[in-house]
């Protein structure tokens, strides 16, 4: 087999290791850290810069690990592609069917660098992330982040890469993939866990769900004039600092206007830190200004939220029973409880008895809750721009009970994704559950069999570019309101936004689509 072009690094320079110590990445070193975390599995697979090999692995009478090579393929360079992993596969497999072995549960050792961006340019299913999802136990180099490529790609294979392991200790990793599946091997089909590969999709909500069915309520514009119009709630000062950044006067008339207004907020809030004594660099007014914009964004998310509909019956219905057959992910992108009450009403969010997760305990949002362990197989519930049930309370961020929202309940949150689209990733980064939730959608994006865009804007470019590479493998539909414009037009907007054609499918009203499956 020629050696692969070298095209598409992911890293340049050697792996390190974001633990305190440095990494020994002999194969006898692996072998025992393998025993330290003994179980009965068999194989370790090993991918490194120059090498493939598949080892048999042995216990002597001192229970130490012994591994007996089936299998090894040398290449030249550095980099590995998916169409090569697959090739090699095929070679091993053939092999070990000849020895008479049957791949089943095994360890796998894998150096990041040997791998290129073209690992996620290929059709389905992806070798490399299944074998990710399937091990037993994985050994993976980590990242010096100083040394990685700028391509948006790596990105999202690292957002994969920390969904599949645990990178809280050394260098040995556990699986946060324990889900029904099966590994494929060339022509081979090796089935794990003695489960059935779900038929999961990603659902992205926007906006237009609301929008559907109350136009006047879940409009952005109306929100944010009723609570500036509110005689109770912001001073005529605050309302003159906030005219300032909006260059106007009058409240602001969406997220497009926010952007010098954030910037305010971002150095009123450095100014805060550095301010404390006799004399300080802001007036009362100045010092307060970071609080009552995060209160003011709330409370206009507490508008928003506060519906007193419901989601049309048949419509309901059709996506309840879609979540719970087949453990769909579904994200959101807005404020209202429509959804939310749904599922709690249908069992949908019900603990680990649900079919849907989103981290949130008694005792406050867990990125550790949203692990699958001990065979759960739930999908997730990814609040990607914040709800405002959402605070924070002595040091952790708590979900507030569904009806306990009002308009006189002033809550200065840094759990809402309200501002101008260039300043939404440091918002969500700023937040510790927001930020775990997008990790976890590069996770569903790679499990989903297919994303399903529904009455969202696609004005958020922080989501269309981590998107677009999933797109290469994965179908996407949009669902989306007729009047938003004809369908070859909105057919070429959707192609500007995410880089290649999808389907579009345009209504009268979204709110009576039921066909998920």
């Amino acid at each position: 087999m020629d050696s692969m072009e070298n095209k598409g690094r992911l890293m340049n320079g050697s792996v390190t290791q974001v633990v305190n110590g440095t990494i020994n990445t002999n194969r006898s070193s692996v072998l025992k850290e393998i025993h330290r975390h003994k179980s009965n599995v068999e194989y370790f697979i090993n991918i490194e810069r120059n090498c493939i090999s598949f080892d048999f692995l042995t216990y002597d009478s001192r229970d130490m690990a012994n591994a007996n090579r089936i299998f090894e393929y040398k290449y030249e360079g550095t980099n590995l592609e998916d169409e090569f992993l697959i090739g090699v596969f095929d070679q091993a497999n053939s092999v070990m069917l000849e020895k008479g072995y049957a791949l089943s549960q095994y360890y796998l050792h894998v150096d990041l660098s040997a791998l290129t961006v073209d690992i996620l340019y290929i059709v389905k299913p992806n070798i490399f992330l299944d074998m990710i999802k399937c091990a037993t136990e994985i050994f993976i180099y980590t990242y010096d982040k100083n040394r990685l490529n700028s391509n948006d790609t790596f990105s999202v294979l690292q957002g994969q890469v920390n969904c599949a392991v645990s990178c809280s200790s050394g260098f040995y990793h556990k699986s946060k993939m324990n889900f029904d599946c099966k590994l494929p091997l060339g022509k081979q089909n090796i089935s794990r866990f003695n489960g059935e590969i779900m038929t999961r999709k990603l659902i992205i909500f926007g906006n237009g769900l609301g929008m559907a069915l109350d136009a006047q309520h879940f409009s952005l514009k109306a929100a944010l004039k009723d609570i500036w119009d509110n005689p109770d709630f912001l001073t005529l000062e605050q309302q003159q600092l906030i005219e300032r950044c909006l260059g106007r006067a009058g409240a602001p008339e969406g997220e497009d206007e926010l952007d010098l207004l954030h910037q305010a907020v971002t150095h009123c809030k450095s100014l805060n830190r550095i301010g404390d004594g006799d004399i300080h660099w802001l007036t009362e007014d100045g010092q307060s200004f970071p609080e009552i914009t995060a209160t003011y964004m709330h409370t206009v998310a507490t508008k928003l939220h506060n519906f007193d509909g419901s989601l049309p019956h048949a419509f309901e219905t059709a996506l309840v029973d879609f979540i719970q057959q087949t453990k769909s992910h579904v994200a959101t992108l807005n404020y209202d409880k429509l959804l939310y009450n749904s599922f709690i009403d249908n069992d949908l969010v019900d603990g680990y008895q649900g079919s849907l997760i989103d981290g949130m305990l008694n005792r406050g949002f867990s990125a550790d809750a949203l692990e699958r362990k001990y065979e759960n197989n739930f999908g997730y519930y990814l609040h990607l721009h914040g709800s405002p049930l959402f605070m924070d309370h002595e040091g952790s961020i708590v979900k507030l009970p569904r009806d306990s929202l009002n308009l006189q309940r002033n809550i200065p949150s840094r759990h809402i994704v309200l501002t101008h689209v260039k300043h939404k990733p440091s918002v969500i980064a700023a937040s510790h559950a927001l930020s775990t939730y997008w990790d976890y959608l590069q996770f569903a994006l790679s499990e989903a069999e297919e994303i399903i865009l529904f009455g969202y804007s696609g004005f958020d470019t922080h989501l269309n570019m981590l998107l677009k590479p999933y797109l290469k493998v994965t179908p996407l539909r949009v669902v989306e309101w007729s009047g938003a414009g004809e369908q070859v037009q909105r057919e070429t907007y959707w192609t500007n936004c995410l880089g290649r054609p999808v389907v579009v499918k345009l209504m009268d009203n979204i709110s009576d689509f039921v066909t998920w499956y």
